[in-house]
């Protein structure tokens, strides 16, 4: 009885840090506001031939973000996009990509 009872305590204290976190913010599909989509620092691709390559941002919907799939920088059939595996700057390529922190 006596070693039930310190195994509960013992859930009991490891249970209460779990409890305690903030369920809404730790959601997967948690709402975000508007203007935290479009994210203000994002770094910065350039190419070794001083070439803007996009940003390093999550956002598809950002137009010079390399996650926008219909974007000049986030295509794969794009020549100006690292996601081109045969274009100047993809995978196949031998010439080094830059990141710079955003400044925006």
């Amino acid at each position: 009885m006596k070693t039930l009872v310190v195994f509960m305590l013992v859930l009991l204290l490891l249970a209460i840090p779990c409890l305690a976190q903030d369920r809404y913010q730790s959601r997967p599909g948690s709402y975000t506001r508007y203007a935290e989509r479009y994210e203000m620092n994002t770094p910065r691709l350039y190419s070794g031939s001083g070439m803007y390559l996009g940003e390093l941002s999550s956002n598809r919907y950002a137009p010079s973000s390399i996650s926008n799939p219909y974007g000049v920088y986030g295509s794969r059939y794009s020549p100006q996009s690292i996601r081109n595996p045969h274009g100047p700057n993809g995978f196949y390529s031998a010439q080094l990509v830059y990141v710079f922190p955003g400044n925006r």
